[in-house]
Parts: structure tokens; sequence; C-alpha cells
């Protein structure tokens, strides 16, 4: 996306279980995935790609976020 993200997570204190903070974690770069498959400019079938290729000549269907 030609930016840079940081994603902090934090285990409460004591907790030798990580994997709820792990699955978190996940999810977090997961959703940063999604929202880039959707807006990427360099992805063939993002929604951005499309609004640029068929924007001007057609409506185009996007997500609702």
């Amino acid at each position: 996306m030609g930016t840079e993200f940081e994603i902090t997570v934090h285990a409460r204190p004591g907790d030798a279980d990580t994997s709820e903070v792990e699955r978190i974690a996940r999810l977090a770069f997961e959703a940063v995935d999604d929202i880039e498959s959707r807006i990427s400019s360099w992805k063939q079938d993002s929604q951005t790609t499309r609004i640029n290729y068929r924007g001007a000549d057609e409506a185009v269907p996007v997500s609702a976020d």
C-alpha cells in the first residue's frame, strides 16, 4: 500500500499462554491484507483498479465499508 504499519499487541502481565495474543495479531494482519486486496491500485482485481478502468463509463460496485 505504500505505507508503513505498526501493530502492537500486549499480553496481560503474568500470562504465559500467548495463543490469544498471537490470534489477535494474526487477525490484525489479515485485516490489513483484506484492505490491501480491495484498494491497492497495484492489484489487477482490486476495487480501485476496477474503478480506475471502468468508473468513467459505468457504475462500479464496491464493498460497503
